[in-house]
């Protein structure tokens, strides 16, 4: 899936939105909320484990060029600092120690926000068909992990494949700020990802309304079709564990062998499975400058623009309870939605449509 710099019809399609809306971004470093966790699937678009068919990003083979020349360099300094005299010799290793330090600092802050950047965009491309069932475009990321996050230009959801739909996306964001806890992920060795605050700016969703169904409604669909065959997996996998250490002659709730003075639960590759998940905690989400048009096939194309109120969730965690990845998708798309119709014709048919 190619990633593209500008949105299709991103210019246009914005062109009728009223200009003067205010708000303003929200400060990503804002640390006043509780803590809670909750699971991820560890199969999920947030695990980094397993191979990349488009092999290891490009800035490594930049990086790897920089170390090489560095190390060049500093070879050459030194064998001209034998041939100075000794009570030099010091301190021409300490100015050359220095410059060393100063010339690959950045230029490792560099490559380390390049790969960060890279994997972002593969774990984007990896989450959308997958979870979603469209594609996501994505301009460019940027990040700055000084501060520990990341930004999202030009963020789009396509609408589903089949070209039944006419409008040129189904969701686009101008930006997206996600604040990762740093600290945490790396005390963690990569097992806990909290997210701190998540910020879209200056979205735009597009209802097209067919004769049958909608763009909004078969995203939905597919991602509870997906969510109900993955519960089902799962009552299948732990039906078929019992029955193992039933045949075993163990009991499958105690883990040992029936009359076993000891009893109690042995941890077994289920725990061990559990253990090895990815946590991932979501915060504060704030959508801002939210515009939707509700557009109808059936009227030519013909419809209305809405500005609706901000979305904001102070714990996303707490007050919803979510945590798989494609769960926090479907739930914040939903409330998207839901919001945008609530504001527009009110609570009765917004129950009634979704």
């Amino acid at each position: 899936m190619a990633y593209s710099s500008v949105a299709p019809d991103q210019a246009s399609a914005r062109d009728v939105r009223k200009k003067g809306h205010g708000g303003s971004l929200l400060d990503p470093r804002d640390r006043s909320l509780h803590f809670a966790d909750g699971a991820v699937d560890s199969d999920g678009a947030y695990s980094d484990s397993g191979s990349d068919a488009d092999g290891p990003p490009a800035c490594w083979a930049a990086a790897w060029k920089c170390y090489v020349a560095t190390l060049i360099v500093y070879l050459l300094l030194v064998g001209l600092g034998h041939l100075l005299a000794p009570h030099t010799r010091m301190r021409w290793v300490v100015l050359v120690s220095l410059g060393i330090i100063l010339v690959s600092g950045p230029l490792f802050s560099y490559c380390l926000n390049s790969t960060v950047s890279s994997i972002v965009h593969k774990a984007v491309e990896r989450f959308d068909q997958r979870h979603l069932g469209v594609d996501i475009d994505v301009g460019h990321i940027t990040s700055h992990l000084g501060r520990g996050y990341v930004s999202l230009h030009d963020f789009v959801i396509h609408n589903p494949d089949g070209g039944k739909y006419k409008s040129p996306y189904l969701l686009n964001a101008r930006c997206a700020v996600i604040d990762v806890d740093m600290w945490m992920y790396i005390r963690s060795f990569g097992k806990h990802i909290e997210i701190e605050n998540i910020v879209f700016k200056d979205v735009d969703v597009i209802f097209e309304k067919t004769w049958s169904s909608s763009n909004i409604h078969e995203v939905l669909d597919f991602m509870e079709e997906r969510k109900q065959k993955k519960e089902e997996e799962g009552k299948t996998k732990t039906q078929g564990g019992k029955a193992s250490a039933s045949i075993s002659g163990k009991d499958p709730e105690q883990g040992g062998k029936p009359g076993d003075k000891k009893g109690g639960k042995k941890e077994g590759k289920g725990a061990k499975c559990t253990a090895d998940q990815t946590e991932l905690v979501l915060r504060r989400v704030v959508v801002e400058e939210v515009g939707l048009r509700v557009e109808a096939q059936m009227l030519g194309g013909f419809g209305m623009r809405l500005e609706i109120s901000d979305i904001h969730y102070h714990d996303f965690a707490t007050e919803v309870g979510e945590s798989m990845a494609d769960d926090v998708a479907r739930v914040l798309l939903t409330s998207i939605l839901k919001s945008a119709i609530v504001n527009a014709a009110g609570k009765s048919l917004s129950d009634k449509l979704f």
